[in-house]
C-alpha cells in the first residue's frame, strides 16, 4: 500500500505532503519487554532502522506494544503537495482513497526519504 509522507510544521517542516513510500509488511506487537529482551540483537536491529534510541523507543512506547512498519521505495517529491481539497493535516495517519496519508516531523521524513529510517513505529497502527 502506498503511504504519502505528510512533514508537520513542527521543527521546521513545511506542512505538505513531501514524498512517498510502500509499506512493506509490519511487525506487530513490538515492546521492550517481548521474548527477544530489550538488549537483543533483534532489538537493536529494529532501534537502528528505525532512528531511534532505546531511550526514545521506551518514551514512544510508555510500556505498550507498538507496530513497526516496514517502509520499501522512497521518492522524495521534487515539489511538496498541498493535502488533498477538505482534508486536515492527520494527527498520525488517515486513510485517504486508495493510500494512507502518515505524518512525520521533519527529521523522520528526511531519514525516511533518504532511505536511512525503513521501519517506522506506531501505536496505532493502519491495517492493510
Amino acid at each position: 500500500m502506498l503511504i504519502k509522507l505528510y512533514e508537520t510544521k513542527n521543527s521546521g517542516g513545511c506542512g505538505k505532503i513531501v514524498g512517498e513510500v510502500f509499506w512493506g509488511g509490519e511487525i506487530e506487537r513490538i515492546n521492550t519487554l517481548d521474548l527477544f529482551g530489550e538488549n537483543s540483537e533483534y532489538f537493536q536491529i529494529l532501534l537502528k532502522h528505525g532512528c531511534l534510541t532505546r531511550p526514545e523507543f521506551i518514551k514512544y512506547s510508555n510500556g505498550k506494544n507498538c507496530s513497526g512498519l516496514f517502509l520499501q521505495r522512497p521518492v522524495r517529491y521534487s515539489t511538496p503537495e498541498e493535502l488533498p481539497d477538505g482534508i486536515k493535516a492527520p494527527q498520525s495517519w488517515r486513510y485517504y482513497e486508495d493510500y494512507i496519508i502518515m505524518s512525520f516531523h521533519k527529521i523522520y521524513s528526511d531519514n525516511i526519504l533518504n532511505g536511512t529510517k525503513i521501519i517506522e513505529f506506531r501505536n496505532r497502527a493502519p491495517r492493510l
